[in-house]
């Protein structure tokens, strides 16, 4: 068992852990998100020496039945939630799915020597990958679900009025409660397709091709290939797309600064970053994980610009909604949510205990300092990944509130992080 081992298998119990209940809470779904932690704490304790296990990434054998694994337990479930199982696009998904899983056998038990086979079953499983999320969008133009319809009525206003998105109106639609740097990147999306989540197709195919780019030094061309199609073929990615939740972005500019850090570029690192940070709240705790990658005042003062950057045009827009709707009310406002995939909603379960939404904000800055200090003195890049999937699994799994797209977020975490086992320079 290798550190990488490890990681790849937090990833396969996060997929069966949102696959367990639909992102729902469940006992048993509680379970596998419990062993998923289990299993990063684990690697995380053989990267910083602590235990003895090798640090490398998992073998080829090991991404190839992961990725099998993934999609013979999706065959199982609807493709999407707005659509039934008849339709065009559901049967075309089963059929797509069924095809990669024989081309995978062949490509890599059956002729394990036809390396020009295995390129083909990559290219193949990339383009069933994209094609799907594209047909998506009009396949399911409507989800009935809040984020969808709030976002989308908020552009459709944006466009023929000029009205800010986080205005409320009379007329009982929920307005936008995401940070602005979220708006930019919707505005963009439905004004050339009329589709707030067309611009999240083009994050996670961007994503895919920086998890492949980053993990072909350690991993090979063809590992990192099964690692950019175990991100695409997770159980919940098409999920995450179809409802328009708005993670994608997060992990692309995340990648995106390692990707120019890597290569010396720490001023587009630092950008990248900062816009990264600026999409959710709760990413605010990856302050503190600056500080693994970059060191110098400068630079941290330029990741800051780029974050607070984000807010200036609605400071002189419409400030007070925007504070409202687009900040504080998701920190401070709601009730408790009973099926939620956490531990808190455990405890109201069993007991009747009500805890505080402060309660995630207390758990993400102790995860956040603790995990700065352990992996302060280890190469930047694997430190940060490591420090930050662990201070977002636990901030999700103890805090008060979880669903899909946050594990989604811990997911992209961990594959990047086995995408970077091995690496020692910055």
């Amino acid at each position: 068992m290798t550190t990488g081992a490890l990681l790849l298998l937090c990833s396969l119990f996060l997929g069966m852990g949102v696959f367990e209940n639909g992102g729902l809470f469940s006992v048993f779904a509680l379970l596998w998100m419990t062993l998923g932690f289990v299993s990063i704490l684990l690697a995380t304790l053989g990267y910083l020496r602590k235990i003895r296990i090798p640090i490398a990434p998992p073998d080829e054998l090991m991404l190839v039945c992961a990725l099998l694994f993934f999609l013979y337990i999706r065959m199982f479930q609807l493709p999407n939630a707005f659509l039934s199982e008849n339709s065009n696009f559901a049967l075309v998904f089963y059929a797509t799915y069924c095809l990669l899983i024989v081309l995978l056998c062949c490509a890599f038990f059956f002729v394990p020597r036809a390396h020009a086979l295995k390129w083909v079953t990559l290219g193949i499983g990339l383009v069933i990958a994209l094609v799907l999320r594209v047909w998506l969008l009009p396949a399911s133009p409507a989800p009935k679900i809040d984020v969808f319809s709030a976002a989308t009525y908020a552009m459709q206003h944006f466009f023929s009025n000029g009205k800010s998105p986080y205005l409320p109106d009379d007329s009982g639609i929920i307005p936008f409660y995401y940070p602005p740097s979220n708006v930019y990147l919707q505005a963009l999306s439905y004004g050339i397709f009329h589709d707030i989540r067309a611009i999240y197709v083009a994050c996670e195919a961007v994503f895919a091709g920086l998890l492949w780019h980053a993990g072909r030094r350690s991993m090979g061309s063809i590992g990192a290939g099964l690692l950019a199609l175990l991100f695409l073929f997770q159980p919940f990615s098409i999920t995450v797309l179809e409802m328009g939740w708005t993670e994608p972005p997060i992990l692309t500019f995340l990648a995106l600064s390692l990707f120019f850090f890597g290569r010396g570029k720490r001023t587009g690192a630092a950008i990248a970053y900062g816009y990264a940070i600026s999409l959710k709240q709760y990413l605010l705790f990856f302050l503190m994980h600056w500080f693994l990658l970059e060191k110098k005042p400068k630079r941290f003062a330029i990741m800051l610009i780029a974050a607070v950057a984000t807010v200036v045009p609605f400071l002189f827009f419409d400030p007070g909604n925007m504070i409202h709707y687009g900040f504080v009310q998701t920190l401070t406002g709601g009730d408790v949510r009973t099926d939620s995939l956490t531990f808190v909603t455990l405890l109201f379960l069993t007991t009747g205990v009500v805890l505080p939404r402060i309660t995630s904000v207390l758990i993400g800055a102790v995860a956040s300092a603790a995990t700065f200090f352990a992996f302060r003195k280890s190469s930047p890049i694997p430190a940060f990944l490591f420090s930050s999937a662990l201070t977002t699994f636990a901030l999700f799994l103890f805090g008060a509130q979880a669903f899909t797209n946050y594990y989604y977020i811990v997911s992209g975490l961990v594959l990047m992080g086995i995408a970077w086992q091995g690496e020692e320079t910055a």
